[in-house]
């Protein structure tokens, strides 16, 4: 990929980082496909084009993970919005919204912990994957 279009997509990306997000965000937030930004770091990450930003650079390859399909995005939404829920329960001893906000979390909880237990098994490759991309970059 040419160095111009490589720096042009990972910058787009850092643009999505810098407006912040929670847990997850949204793939379909990124300004390109997942697998095109992962590929246009990479190549930075092997051939420095900016050295100065390549911590920058390695932690938005980490970070990329952490963008999921729109379906699981909410499924995590819907556990922080439990989650809160429960959190704002002044009276522990209030049996009834205990009960609704133990409900709440068990129906959204599996869903959510099979996304953020994918997004984890995906960040430690791409730890695994930056050594590598290291490695070749000290070789050259």
């Amino acid at each position: 990929m040419d160095p111009r279009q490589r720096i042009e997509i990972i910058s787009a990306f850092g643009a999505v980082l810098e407006k912040g997000k929670s847990l997850v965000g949204r793939e379909s937030n990124l300004p390109f496909p997942k697998e095109l930004i992962r590929l246009a770091m990479a190549e930075e990450l092997v051939s420095p084009t900016l050295p100065e930003t390549l911590g920058v650079i390695e932690a938005g390859f980490i970070e990329l993970e952490s963008f999921v399909s729109d379906e699981e995005y909410l499924q995590v939404q819907r556990f922080d919005h439990a989650l809160a829920k429960v959190q704002q329960l002044t009276d522990p001893n209030d049996k009834t919204s205990a009960l609704e906000a133990a409900k709440a979390l068990a129906e959204v909880g599996d869903a959510a912990t099979q996304v953020m237990n994918r997004v984890n098994k995906l960040t430690e490759a791409r730890f695994q994957q930056l050594a590598q991309i290291r490695a070749l970059r000290s070789k050259g």
